[in-house]
């Protein structure tokens, strides 16, 4: 007996007693899951020699499942609206495990109706879902193989590795790279104006975490890809990441919305793009609910961290330092309490987190990945409530007005000619150098860039000091601009 055999995934078939011709296809259905892929599939009929009780077969079923399929019909579909029915009970259920964010994957519609309407067969909450199509008699086994992969937790859709960028390939005439360690990594963050703070290289010669609290937007946008950037290179280290997705203060229901809910699978996405597989993604909800496991100390951050910042402080957090322009400024103070105060639960998930690591790791120092504005109120945490951990700061991105960038409301994603018309204007030229050339070409080494037509450059001088020398953050004139943003453009067009 090999007794290292993982659990077979257990699956419950809902379906409806359409015709005899249907209830003998869902029988053979579930036995060619059972007898040709392994998956523990059953359906009621199977259960019946448990209990006679139909009600609670079906509670077991979607209760103690890994997945649940619902084998759709437009019967299916009718009989779901009709409250007495068993159809309808299965449907209640689904309902409910549709509601929660972490088991919403557990449902798994196949369609086997032949319909003018694709999601005629879906009862009306789930007309939005995913179906799969088993309408055909003669499926094929490709239809299966989807299925049977999703049920053993297998992309069956892989995408295919990225090709070379035919604008990025020479990005840099020498293939010379920097050997990877804790005193390149430092020194790449200070040279591209990634502001390590409160950390030294020698913090990084021992493997931590990163603590990556961050708003949702409606797309992952220019200053997040920057930050990934330092998640990238840090995770070259052996670093693991924790992103809190600061959810709490957008709107009045405490759980994630759609719009949260969408911007975590972006985020995912970009973050696999960029082969960090490291990582774990939590919404800064969760850790205030009663039901989190330590509840008590998330408290206790809380209160001691509200209870060093008076009124004024925080007002001057919110709005980075007055550094925002005055409509920006206004738009804050108009906010609500709740959104106010956001960023104390920030803080304090975010310690919560870097404490909990530090416990387990001693000697370690988690980083803290945010924004050059918010170096006054990192700074205040670090002082009063932990100097046990650092922070990496991406450059301030300034405004036309020279203000900091106010990204709420804007979508800072831009076309090839949207960019190209943005160049020159704040300090955009320098920080998506900074950002989009330097940092995320590491650890390559840049000796020579293809948008330079420099008649004087000396391969073995710093580029971006050749660039941006004497405090210039625009683009100088030997540089093509076209080519500057046929190159940029790919690593930052939204996911």
């Amino acid at each position: 007996m090999n007794t290292t055999e993982k659990p077979r995934p257990k699956v419950f078939i809902s379906y409806s007693y359409d015709s005899k011709e249907h209830e003998e296809w869902v029988k053979n259905f579930t036995d060619k899951l059972r007898t040709e892929f392994g998956i523990d599939a059953t359906i009621d009929k199977y259960q019946l020699k448990k209990t006679s009780n139909l009600n609670q077969i079906m509670v077991d079923g979607f209760e103690q499942s890994d997945y649940v399929i619902i084998v759709a019909t437009r019967n299916y579909a009718k009989k779901a609206q009709i409250f007495e029915s068993g159809v309808a009970f299965e449907t209640k259920l689904a309902t409910i495990i549709n509601r929660d964010i972490d088991l919403k994957n557990k449902l798994i519609f196949i369609k086997r109706e032949v319909s003018s309407k694709f999601n005629e067969t879906l009862p009306f909450q789930f007309k939005d879902s995913y179906l799969l199509d088993f309408s055909d008699d003669i499926i094929s086994e490709n239809k299966y193989k989807e299925l049977y992969y999703k049920i053993y937790g297998k992309d069956y859709y892989l995408e295919p590795e990225l090709g070379p960028n035919p604008f990025e390939q020479n990005i840099s005439n020498q293939n010379n790279e920097y050997e990877v360690n804790n005193e390149t990594v430092f020194n790449i963050f200070e040279h591209t104006g990634f502001e390590p703070f409160y950390l030294s290289s020698e913090n990084l010669t021992r493997k931590s975490i990163v603590i990556w609290p961050i708003v949702p937007r409606l797309h992952i946008n220019l200053i997040h890809k920057a930050q990934i950037e330092i998640v990238r290179i840090l995770f070259l280290l052996g670093w693991d990441t924790k992103i809190i997705i600061a959810n709490c203060g957008e709107h009045s229901d405490i759980t994630p919305n759609k719009q949260d809910v969408e911007f975590k699978k972006k985020l995912e996405e970009s973050l696999k793009r960029s082969k960090i597989e490291r990582f774990e993604i939590s919404f800064l909800n969760q850790y205030f609910t009663p039901d989190f496991p330590d509840g008590g100390n998330i408290l206790s951050k809380f209160v001691k961290i509200s209870s060093s910042i008076k009124i004024n402080q925080l007002t001057v957090f919110n709005t980075k330092d007055e550094s925002y322009n005055d409509e920006a400024q206004k738009k804050i103070n108009d906010r609500t309490t709740l959104k106010y105060i956001s960023p104390l639960f920030t803080w304090a998930a975010s310690i919560y987190e870097a404490e909990k690591f530090i416990n387990k790791n001693e000697g370690s120092k988690p980083i803290i990945i945010a924004g050059k504005d918010e170096e006054s109120q990192w700074s205040h945490i670090f002082r009063e409530i932990n100097s046990e951990i650092g922070a990496v700061f991406i450059p301030l991105l300034k405004d036309e007005d020279n203000t900091t960038f106010f990204q709420e409301g804007q979508k800072l994603v831009f076309s090839k000619p949207q960019l190209l018309e943005k160049l020159s204007k704040g300090n955009i030229d320098k920080w998506l150098s900074q950002s989009f050339i330097f940092l995320s070409s590491f650890p390559q080494k840049i000796t020579n860039l293809d948008f330079c037509n420099s008649d004087n450059c000396m391969h073995n001088k710093d580029c971006f000091e050749c660039m941006f020398s004497n405090g210039n953050e625009k683009l100088p004139a030997f540089v093509d601009k076209q080519k500057f943003v046929e190159l940029i453009f790919p690593k930052i067009n939204p996911a």
